[in-house]
């Protein structure tokens, strides 16, 4: 059984299949199944035609939480919403970084926002960009905001640093600095927001946001269920750790 951590019922009001009487959860596997079939879909985030608006299907070891604006805005707003997963693929040879982001109601577990981590020094007006995937993400919007088709040559009002560096500095702190507990061999299904080759850096980085995000169970044919068991107690103690902060 798939247990789910994540799944945007805004991105779910995008199609028209299903009916208004299935959970998100059936209409997923509907929508799953159009994905697929449809020429905006990619089986991995290395794949040559991936772009800005596909979707692609990831699967790889991710840690996350939310990340505010450094100077701070008030917990109820959806910029103080947005949720985070990093992690890279696959898992040998040449790697892809992944930076997800998402309106935080999505999410499928409670999670203590308290441990909101600062998104670092000159990144508020990236943050102001994640806060608009945020606010479409909650609404159903299907738009990408513009900027992100063009990171390499925007810039923050009063700063020469182009936005696809600073998405860089942003998700390292994501990467290093969420919250290691949180980190699970997870798996779903991403809209690319924008594609930032490597060009002088070890990786290239996608940043995208979620469909959906699910757990993924290691399959180790001889051990199974006691890995199973593993990772389900791995969730309870990370649950734990997380709510007493």
């Amino acid at each position: 059984m798939t247990e789910y951590l994540y799944l945007s019922s805004g991105k779910l009001g995008q199609w028209s299949v299903g009916n208004a009487n299935q959970s998100d959860f059936a209409r997923l596997s509907e929508v799953v199944a159009e994905l697929r079939n449809s020429d905006r879909y990619c089986s991995s985030a290395t794949d040559e035609r991936l772009g800005a608006g596909q979707w692609f299907y990831f699967n790889c070891d991710m840690r996350y939480g939310y990340m505010h604006r450094d100077s701070g805005s008030p917990l109820e707003l959806p910029s103080s919403n947005i949720v985070f997963f990093v992690g890279s693929v696959p898992a040998e040879g040449p790697q892809v970084d992944l930076m997800l982001g998402g309106w935080g109601g999505h999410l499928k577990e409670e999670y203590e926002r308290s441990t909101s981590l600062r998104m670092g020094s000159r990144t508020d007006h990236l943050h102001d960009l994640w806060n608009e995937v945020a606010r479409a993400d909650q609404s159903g919007d299907s738009r990408i905001p513009d900027e992100f088709r063009r990171l390499p040559r925007e810039t923050s009002p009063g700063d020469r640093v182009p936005l696809d560096v600073v998405a860089r500095w942003a998700h390292g702190m994501a990467a290093h600095y969420l919250p290691k507990e949180t980190l699970m061999p997870m798996e779903g299904i991403a809209r690319v927001l924008a594609l930032l080759e490597s060009d002088g850096y070890e990786r290239s980085l996608v940043l995208a946001t979620p469909l959906y995000v699910a757990f993924h169970e290691t399959e180790e044919p001889r051990d199974g269920g006691q890995r199973i068991a593993t990772d389900s107690l791995r969730r309870m103690q990370r649950w734990s750790s997380l709510r007493r902060v």
